[in-house]
């Protein structure tokens, strides 16, 4: 079952800085982007985004599709939190949203140099 604070509405607020990059905050805190293949998720990870997706497609009358579309790209660790979380907008309900995959749903991914030295060591 998706529980509400993994799934909401949420302060997110993006900044340009000097160089013209984009910071991202979660309720003031600097949030770091990760690239999808830097982490692996295990069944209930994909199934909580799953119903995630799902959940804003009901509850906003929304197409799925806007809904990927606006994740892609936007994931995000917001130290002190362990969680991971998808940090993002959509513009058609001019709102910020996040999707929270709890720590227990996910890890760091293996580079893939370690994975190599891994398999010889074994």
């Amino acid at each position: 079952m998706l529980k509400n604070e993994n799934l909401c509405v949420s302060n997110v607020t993006r900044t340009v800085d000097r160089d013209g990059g984009v910071e991202v905050y979660l309720n003031g805190r600097k949030a770091t982007r990760v690239a999808l293949h830097e982490v692996s998720f295990n069944a209930e990870a994909v199934r909580l985004i799953g119903a995630g997706i799902l959940t804003l497609s009901r509850e906003f009358g929304l197409p799925i599709p806007i809904i990927k579309k606006a994740m892609a790209g936007n994931l995000f660790i917001v130290p002190p939190s362990e969680s991971l979380y998808f940090l993002f907008q959509i513009e058609e309900l001019e709102a910020d949203m996040h999707v929270a995959i709890p720590p227990m749903y996910w890890r760091f991914a293996a580079p893939v140099g370690m994975v190599a030295e891994l398999a010889r060591c074994a």
